[in-house]
């Protein structure tokens, strides 16, 4: 398995400011949270491959968790979090 210590502050960044703000805003729901964080994530993930100039979709630079660059995570998360907002959980 290969350590990707870039990815994983990225997801610490965002998920921790999601947290931090979803509590700010007097919520403890994970869907809140997720509509937070998962947007932050793919923003941070797609603007550091921006300014490193490679492609979206390049396994060799950026975040990547589970052969997926964190990017397709963070847009995968935002829609999990609006079906769980949805629903109320």
């Amino acid at each position: 398995m290969n350590f990707n210590a870039i990815g994983t502050l990225m997801f610490l960044a965002a998920f921790g400011a999601g947290y931090g703000l979803a509590g700010a805003l007097g919520s403890s729901s994970e869907g809140v949270m997720m509509l937070i964080g998962a947007p932050l994530l793919a923003l941070f993930d797609v603007a550091f491959r921006k300014l490193r100039k490679v492609r979206l979709l390049d396994r060799r630079a950026g975040g990547i968790a589970l052969f997926v660059p964190i990017w397709c995570w963070g847009v995968f998360w935002t829609v999990l979090g609006g079906v769980y907002y949805g629903r109320g959980t």
